[in-house]
């Protein structure tokens, strides 16, 4: 089986470079994934894509995957791009396997195993709270945002201009993009660290459940500077 990963900027480069250069039969290579005849000639050399590029190109590369009829696997959630393709990736036979990174991903496997657990035991989920997201060591926070952009910069702000859904008391709440920031909270989890937390939109929950909130932590005195670029013309634009 031969994979193919496409990944953005040079850190993830430089770190596919290292990675391919202990194992046989593995190189690194540069593509412009907006180059159709570049995309296509090496989908089609490949039985896996591994797409680590930003979510806006991920319709892109599945298209050239189902006229190769090469698997994908993304880290994103599912756009409307994307689920314009299911009818065609169905009938061309291949997987198109979604949100498989930390966040969408990891999250919502942990999620899945701690809700069969309780599930196994007869329970129900009545609450459910979960906190995921990437943020560097305290000593590295040394930037006005307190955050380093370790994928897309593009979808890492644009996360920010999301609007948010979830469950709390029965009630399904909803956050406008606008007032995303305001609705953060402060988020404890060890003595000497000062996080907050802003609400993301939930994918799933159950008929058991009152509340299911996700949220993204950040580290406090942090998001008061994203709120003054949210009111700002050139980021709202």
């Amino acid at each position: 089986m031969s994979l193919l990963f496409l990944a953005q900027h040079a850190g993830a480069c430089r770190a596919l470079r290292n990675f391919a250069a202990g194992f046989p039969r593995t190189a690194a290579i540069s593509l412009d994934v907006s180059s159709v005849a570049d995309l296509d000639k090496e989908v089609a050399a490949h039985d896996v894509v591994i797409s680590l590029i930003p979510y806006i190109y991920h319709a892109a590369v599945i298209k050239s995957a189902i006229k190769y009829k090469t698997q994908v696997v993304t880290i994103s959630y599912v756009s409307p791009a994307i689920k314009e393709l299911d009818d065609a990736a169905k009938e061309a036979g291949i997987t198109v396997l979604n949100e498989v990174g930390v966040d969408p991903g990891v999250d919502h496997l942990y999620a899945i195993k701690k809700i069969d657990e309780v599930h196994s035991k007869g329970g129900k989920v009545r609450e459910f709270y979960s906190y995921c997201g990437g943020l560097p060591a305290p000593g590295c926070a040394d930037n006005p945002l307190g955050f380093k952009f370790s994928w897309s910069p593009r979808g890492a702000l644009l996360s920010q201009r999301n609007s948010a859904t979830f469950l709390q008391n029965g009630q399904v709440i909803e956050i406008s993009s606008d007032e995303l920031m305001a609705a953060s909270k402060p988020y404890y989890v060890m003595k000497g660290y000062d996080f907050v937390a802003y609400p993301t939109a939930i994918r799933f929950h159950f008929e058991s459940s009152t509340t299911f909130l996700k949220r993204t932590p950040s580290f406090e005195g942090h998001l008061g500077t994203r709120e003054t670029q949210h009111s700002c013309k050139p980021w709202r634009t």
